[in-house]
């Protein structure tokens, strides 16, 4: 049997060269610790920032699923005119919306169905952006209203 050498590092001494191991992985929790501190400050400070990620990530995972579902209840329909993945991220855009142009549609109860909660989850999304757009409008006023102590408030009152 032939011995294996392995490389011990500087000098071969096995203890230095797990020393030197040791200091990287406080780098690694470094940058744990580092990667915590933003989310936590997404989280706690940028609350408007991390809701419209949110409303941004549903609204296209909506998308795509609606467009899948139809596609696989529509499949087996010969009546159906929704035939390629095109037609069905189409129907679902159209569809999520509330535009409906009525050129692609689904034939089939589940593929209706599909639509249903697609209709339901557009109007949702759609309302959640409505709201999120108005407090960025609205809530820049209201901190800088917040800001302002009653004395200040007295004294431009007054000019």
């Amino acid at each position: 049997a032939a011995a294996v050498e392995m490389p011990v590092g500087a000098g071969g001494n096995v203890w230095r060269t797990l020393r030197a191991a040791r200091r990287f992985r406080i780098f690694q929790v470094l940058r744990v610790m580092k990667a915590t501190e933003v989310l936590g400050f997404l989280v706690s400070e940028a609350r408007s920032l991390s809701v419209a990620f949110l409303v941004g990530f549903f609204s296209f995972a909506t998308w795509l699923l609606g467009a899948f579902a139809v596609l696989i209840f529509e499949a087996g329909s010969s009546a159906s005119n929704i035939k390629s993945a095109e037609d069905a991220l189409w129907w679902s855009a159209s569809t999520m919306t509330t535009v409906g142009y009525g050129d692609v549609t689904p034939v089939t109860a589940g593929g209706r169905l599909v639509a249903f909660f697609l209709m339901l989850g557009g109007v949702s999304i759609f309302g959640t952006m409505s709201g999120l757009i108005a407090s960025f409008v609205f809530g820049a006023g209201l901190e800088k209203a917040e800001a302002e102590t009653p004395g200040q408030q007295q004294q431009q009152q007054q000019q």
